[in-house]
Parts: structure tokens; sequence; C-alpha cells
């Protein structure tokens, strides 16, 4: 059974951007760019949402909405992964993000897809033309497998300094 809202198996999900696009002194309108790149691409299939600020708007936006889309605030610059990425996995939902810090991406395996901001509707693409309601349902499986090594004591990559640094040393090797 689908949750009550939720897209019907036959009709196409929405990419949603779960953030702002405002400009800051800070990060200038990078975000904003990036956004206004994809949404030529994607139409009105690509949305933004910055409306959700109580329990009942997020638990509506959770029923109604099954893929999102993570945008650094300097779009374009491999930024850590932020903890909205957490809490929408932690949702079952997928989640398309620009590329990312490579320790992020490398303990995001599984979980998300990472790609170039160029790249990202043709993965919008083929993730809705697939069987996504079973990767959605595959990856959940992979973040339980996550929470319960945590529980068993297993520490994640960036809380272990040791392990920290000999991804670094990888990372640098890997550009």
């Amino acid at each position: 059974l689908e949750p009550p809202g939720a897209p019907s198996p036959s009709q196409a999900p929405s990419l949603i951007f779960f953030g702002s696009l405002r400009n800051t002194p800070e990060f200038g309108d990078a975000r904003r760019r990036c956004f206004a790149q994809l949404k030529s691409s994607l139409g009105a299939r690509l949305e933004q949402r910055y409306d959700v600020w109580n329990r009942t708007a997020f638990s509506a936006l959770m029923h109604s909405s099954e893929v999102f889309l993570n945008l650094h605030k300097r779009c374009g610059a491999r930024h850590p992964v932020t903890f909205r990425v957490a809490v929408l996995l932690n949702q079952a939902k997928l989640v398309l993000s620009e590329r990312a810090h490579c320790i992020d991406e490398r303990e995001f395996t599984g979980l998300v897809r990472f790609e170039q901001l160029t790249a990202l509707p043709a993965a919008f693409e083929q993730t809705i033309s697939s069987d996504w309601r079973g990767a959605q349902q595959r990856r959940h499986v992979v973040l339980d497998a996550h929470a319960a090594a945590a529980a068993h004591g297993v520490q994640l990559v960036r809380e272990e300094p040791r392990l920290r640094r000999v991804l670094l040393r990888g990372c640098q090797r890997a550009k």
C-alpha cells in the first residue's frame, strides 16, 4: 500500500530540492544558478520547497515526494553532505546529489547517487525510468545496515581520525 498522497506507481515523481535558493553574503547565488541550470533541463519536474516549518508540513512532503536533490550552498564545490540528506534517507527517500567531498561520497556509497551537475538531469531520468521504488527499498536496507553497525560500536569513517587520514590520502590520489 502506498502512503496517502504518495505518487501512484504509474505517476513519475518530481525531483524536489528541499532548501533555500536565496543569495547570501557568504555563498552568493551559486546554488540559485545551479538550480536554474537544472530547471532549464528538467522544467516542471524540478521543484523547490522551502515552506516546511513544522511536523505536519514535513509529513505531508514526505508522503507526496520520493526523489530529492542535494545542492551545496557553494554549488560546484565538493562540500560535505549536510544533515538534510540523512533526514531524507531515514525517511526512505532517494537522494541525487551533486558531487560531494570524497569521504562523504565513500560513506554514502549505496545510499546517495552522486553526479556532476551537468549529469544530474540524465541521472534523474534514468532513476525514474527504472525500478526506482525497488532502488528506494534497497537503499533503505543499506541505511539499516549502517545504523546496525553504528549501534554495535562500529565507528563511521568521519568519526575515526586514523581512517579519515587514510581516506583523505586516497582522495588526493584520485584527483
